[in-house]
Protein backbone atom coordinates (compact mmCIF):
# COMPACT_ATOMS: atom_id res chain seq x y z
CA UNK A 1 0.00 0.00 0.00
CA UNK A 2 1.13 3.30 -1.07
CA UNK A 3 1.54 6.09 1.92
CA UNK A 4 -0.47 9.08 1.16
CA UNK A 5 2.76 11.46 0.89
CA UNK A 6 3.78 9.56 -1.81
CA UNK A 7 0.85 10.11 -3.72
CA UNK A 8 0.48 13.10 -3.19
CA UNK A 9 4.14 14.27 -4.46
CA UNK A 10 3.75 12.16 -7.61
CA UNK A 11 -0.09 13.76 -8.43
CA UNK A 12 2.21 17.41 -7.68
CA UNK A 13 4.90 16.06 -9.97
CA UNK A 14 2.75 15.25 -12.72
CA UNK A 15 1.18 18.33 -12.65
CA UNK A 16 4.44 20.36 -12.31
CA UNK A 17 5.10 17.88 -15.82
CA UNK A 18 1.90 19.02 -17.66
CA UNK A 19 1.84 22.71 -16.93
CA UNK A 20 4.08 24.08 -19.23
CA UNK A 21 2.90 21.92 -22.07
CA UNK A 22 -0.30 22.95 -21.55
CA UNK A 23 0.20 26.39 -21.18
CA UNK A 24 2.12 26.63 -24.24
CA UNK A 25 -0.84 25.20 -26.13
CA UNK A 26 -3.04 27.13 -24.69
CA UNK A 27 -1.06 30.40 -25.88
CA UNK A 28 -0.89 28.91 -29.26
CA UNK A 29 -4.01 28.32 -29.19
CA UNK A 30 -4.84 31.98 -27.68
CA UNK A 31 -2.60 33.36 -30.27
CA UNK A 32 -3.86 31.94 -33.77
CA UNK A 33 -7.47 33.40 -32.39
CA UNK A 34 -6.32 37.02 -31.47
CA UNK A 35 -4.64 36.75 -34.89
CA UNK A 36 -8.15 35.51 -36.37
CA UNK A 37 -9.90 38.13 -34.82
CA UNK A 38 -7.41 41.33 -35.58
CA UNK A 39 -7.15 40.44 -39.18
CA UNK A 40 -11.05 39.78 -39.84
CA UNK A 41 -12.26 42.18 -42.72
CA UNK A 42 -14.16 45.15 -41.13
CA UNK A 43 -17.14 45.55 -43.68
CA UNK A 44 -16.95 49.01 -45.11
CA UNK A 45 -18.28 50.41 -48.21
CA UNK A 46 -15.77 53.13 -50.00
CA UNK A 47 -17.70 55.89 -49.16
CA UNK A 48 -17.11 55.07 -45.31
CA UNK A 49 -13.57 54.98 -45.74
CA UNK A 50 -13.31 57.91 -48.01
CA UNK A 51 -15.41 59.96 -44.93
CA UNK A 52 -13.03 58.83 -42.64
CA UNK A 53 -9.83 60.16 -44.68
CA UNK A 54 -11.48 63.61 -45.25
CA UNK A 55 -12.25 63.69 -41.45
CA UNK A 56 -8.38 62.45 -40.54
CA UNK A 57 -6.83 64.24 -43.23
CA UNK A 58 -8.86 67.74 -44.28
CA UNK A 59 -7.76 69.38 -47.24
CA UNK A 60 -5.75 72.65 -46.19
CA UNK A 61 -5.43 76.03 -48.52
CA UNK A 62 -2.73 78.49 -47.75
CA UNK A 63 -2.26 82.43 -48.42
CA UNK A 64 0.26 85.11 -47.21
CA UNK A 65 -0.62 88.03 -45.63
CA UNK A 66 2.03 90.84 -45.68
CA UNK A 67 0.89 94.36 -43.36
CA UNK A 68 1.99 96.18 -40.31
CA UNK A 69 1.92 94.89 -36.86
CA UNK A 70 -1.27 97.05 -35.79
CA UNK A 71 -3.48 95.24 -38.26
CA UNK A 72 -2.63 91.99 -36.79
CA UNK A 73 -5.57 91.82 -34.20
CA UNK A 74 -8.41 92.68 -36.37
CA UNK A 75 -6.83 89.71 -38.95
CA UNK A 76 -6.78 87.16 -35.63
CA UNK A 77 -10.76 88.40 -35.13
CA UNK A 78 -11.57 87.61 -38.62
CA UNK A 79 -10.44 84.09 -38.00
CA UNK A 80 -12.22 83.59 -34.69
CA UNK A 81 -15.79 84.37 -36.64
CA UNK A 82 -14.89 82.17 -39.23
CA UNK A 83 -13.96 78.90 -36.94
CA UNK A 84 -16.11 77.52 -33.64
CA UNK A 85 -13.39 76.81 -31.43
CA UNK A 86 -9.56 77.01 -30.98
CA UNK A 87 -8.63 79.95 -30.58
CA UNK A 88 -9.98 81.95 -27.67
CA UNK A 89 -8.71 84.97 -26.31
CA UNK A 90 -5.47 84.36 -24.16
CA UNK A 91 -3.97 82.28 -27.45
CA UNK A 92 -4.19 85.00 -29.47
CA UNK A 93 -3.07 87.44 -26.54
CA UNK A 94 -0.17 85.16 -26.45
CA UNK A 95 0.83 85.00 -30.18
CA UNK A 96 0.24 88.99 -30.32
CA UNK A 97 2.98 89.10 -27.68
CA UNK A 98 5.60 86.52 -29.78
CA UNK A 99 4.99 88.48 -32.54
CA UNK A 100 5.64 91.74 -30.75
CA UNK A 101 8.82 90.15 -29.14
CA UNK A 102 9.82 88.80 -32.23
CA UNK A 103 13.25 90.20 -34.00
CA UNK A 104 13.46 91.29 -37.03
CA UNK A 105 14.69 88.75 -39.64
CA UNK A 106 13.82 85.41 -38.00
CA UNK A 107 11.23 83.35 -38.71
CA UNK A 108 8.55 81.74 -36.06
CA UNK A 109 5.91 79.30 -36.65
CA UNK A 110 2.35 78.19 -34.14
CA UNK A 111 0.49 75.67 -34.94
CA UNK A 112 -3.37 75.48 -33.99
CA UNK A 113 -5.95 72.78 -33.54
CA UNK A 114 -9.28 74.86 -34.49
CA UNK A 115 -12.96 73.45 -34.69
CA UNK A 116 -14.47 74.82 -37.63
CA UNK A 117 -18.41 73.28 -38.78
CA UNK A 118 -17.82 70.15 -36.62
CA UNK A 119 -14.37 69.26 -38.02
CA UNK A 120 -11.25 69.30 -36.04
CA UNK A 121 -8.17 70.55 -38.15
CA UNK A 122 -5.12 71.80 -37.56
CA UNK A 123 -3.84 75.57 -38.24
CA UNK A 124 -0.21 76.66 -39.24
CA UNK A 125 1.20 80.33 -38.87
CA UNK A 126 4.62 81.07 -39.79
CA UNK A 127 5.78 84.29 -39.89
CA UNK A 128 8.86 86.99 -40.42
CA UNK A 129 9.44 90.38 -39.76
CA UNK A 130 11.39 92.82 -40.82
CA UNK A 131 12.62 96.35 -39.22
CA UNK A 132 9.58 98.48 -40.14
CA UNK A 133 7.30 96.50 -38.73
CA UNK A 134 5.92 94.66 -41.36
CA UNK A 135 5.08 90.85 -40.90
CA UNK A 136 4.98 88.49 -43.52
CA UNK A 137 2.10 86.12 -42.58
CA UNK A 138 1.79 82.59 -44.17
CA UNK A 139 -1.06 80.63 -43.26
CA UNK A 140 -2.66 77.26 -44.33
CA UNK A 141 -5.99 76.39 -42.69
CA UNK A 142 -9.28 74.97 -43.89
CA UNK A 143 -10.00 76.31 -47.16
CA UNK A 144 -12.95 78.27 -45.75
CA UNK A 145 -10.93 80.21 -43.26
CA UNK A 146 -7.92 80.95 -45.99
CA UNK A 147 -11.44 82.35 -48.40
CA UNK A 148 -12.25 84.37 -45.62
CA UNK A 149 -9.16 85.71 -44.73
CA UNK A 150 -8.03 86.58 -48.91
CA UNK A 151 -11.38 88.67 -48.53
CA UNK A 152 -10.45 90.45 -45.63
CA UNK A 153 -6.87 90.69 -47.17
CA UNK A 154 -8.33 93.30 -49.37
CA UNK A 155 -9.82 95.20 -46.96
CA UNK A 156 -6.41 96.26 -45.20
CA UNK A 157 -3.35 98.32 -46.15
CA UNK A 158 -0.48 96.70 -47.92
CA UNK A 159 2.71 96.90 -45.78
CA UNK A 160 5.08 99.63 -47.45
CA UNK A 161 8.50 99.88 -46.75
CA UNK A 162 9.75 102.47 -44.45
Amino acid sequence: MNEPLEDLSRFILICVALVGPVAWTLAVILKRRAEKLYDAEVPTSPGEVIDELRREFPDLARTVIRTHTEYLPLLFERIRETIDEGLDDSKVTSLLDRIERHRPGEERRAVFTVTESGNRGSMHLRWTRDGWDRIELHIQASPSVIRELRRFKRQIPKALPG
